[in-house]
């Protein structure tokens, strides 16, 4: 539930950090092509994206919080969807 990323990208440590600047900046540094990271991000996001919604419902067992586990979910999607749009304006 940290909001710090395990490694930074582009040297954002947060992904209240993240912008399109630093994909470019961790696509260079990888040796990758910007459009393969913009197009990896936006597979694995839609996955995770995919996943929550199933993963939260079976976890629903009565003696968990299905609040807790619905709110953990969305935080997920919250920030597979944030990103996707960090890549946005990342043009090079």
């Amino acid at each position: 539930l940290s909001p710090s990323f395990a490694m930074r990208i582009g040297n954002r440590a947060t992904l209240a950090e993240l912008d399109a600047a630093a994909w470019a900046a961790f696509a260079a540094d990888a040796g990758l092509g910007l459009p393969l990271v913009r197009r990896r991000v936006a597979e694995i996001s839609k996955g995770v994206l995919e996943k929550a919604t199933a993963v939260a419902e079976e976890l629903a067992r009565p003696e968990l919080d299905r609040t807790a586990i619905e709110q953990f979910a969305n935080m997920i999607r919250e920030r597979a969807d944030r990103c996707v749009l960090t890549t946005a304006g990342a043009m090079r």
